[in-house]
């Protein structure tokens, strides 16, 4: 696994050079053409069938390999979020209003002024659990309550849940597959198992409802920071990354495709 290792980190200056690139220039939704050609660009001279989305500013790269085998996917987003970077980095956001970080969960509307009870209240929020189950129970209570307290008050409720991302469930023999490659492929200790299940929403669950699979996070916190959980997260505009980190996500994205 070494030599997959050494063979990232000749690629690191790349990564880097086209990771600020794309940084000072963040696009927003699922229209995204100027992050698509240059990672179109990026792409120019490999050996890969390239192919452009056209509903969405995608991009699906076939590399076929030397032999019969299964079909491996690599997935990355490309979308930034509405929030004003402040990072104080080199090569931060030249968009104002626009950054690569993360979002928002929560909202509540009630009302027009302060001194005049309103005739309207909106509430809008998260529902957030690890498995579908759990998920239908809380919606179906959180409806409940909402019913009855309403009807407690003499008001009625327009009730709407949207479905959103599904649970992102890893397949076990996959994520012991990763650690094991990880292991291998960046040395003993460089995997840990999370304590508790991360409630983070992720589209890539719609992957892992359709083929085995697992997701995995990469460590990339600042070298000025002893203290990973004091470092400016992913939600936050101050986020900053330890580029080192983009030379393990190569090799060990690569370890994981040819040991497949």
């Amino acid at each position: 696994m070494h030599e997959i290792l050494e063979a990232a980190t000749g690629l690191a200056a790349d990564a880097v050079a086209l990771r600020r690139d794309i940084h000072r220039h963040p696009e927003l939704g699922l229209h995204n053409p100027d992050t698509q050609q240059r990672i179109v660009a990026a792409l120019a001279g490999l050996p890969l069938d390239v192919t452009r989305g056209s509903g969405i500013t995608s991009v699906v790269a076939d590399l076929d390999g030397a032999s019969d085998g299964p079909t491996v996917l690599l997935r990355a987003d490309t979308d930034a979020l509405p929030m004003t970077e402040d990072s104080d980095e080199d090569f931060c956001s030249t968009e104002p209003g626009r950054a690569h970080a993360c979002g928002h969960d929560a909202h509540v509307d009630a009302g027009t002024t302060t001194n005049v009870i309103p005739e309207t209240a909106f509430f809008e929020g998260t529902i957030r659990a690890v498995s579908e189950e759990t998920r239908s129970l809380v919606a179906t209570a959180l409806e409940t309550a909402c019913m009855h307290i309403a009807a407690a008050h003499d008001c009625s409720v327009d009730f709407h849940l949207e479905a959103g991302y599904p649970v992102t469930l890893n397949d076990a023999d996959e994520a012991a597959r990763l650690a094991d490659t990880c292991e291998a492929t960046l040395g003993t200790g460089s995997f840990l198992h999370l304590p508790a299940p991360f409630m983070g929403a992720e589209d890539f669950s719609y992957v892992l409802n359709s083929v085995p699979g697992a997701m995995a996070f990469l460590g990339v916190c600042p070298d000025d920071i002893s203290d990973s959980q004091t470092a400016p997260p992913c939600h936050s505009n101050r986020m900053r990354l330890n580029e080192a980190g983009l030379v393990h996500g190569i090799a060990l994205h690569s370890a994981m495709v040819l040991g497949s």
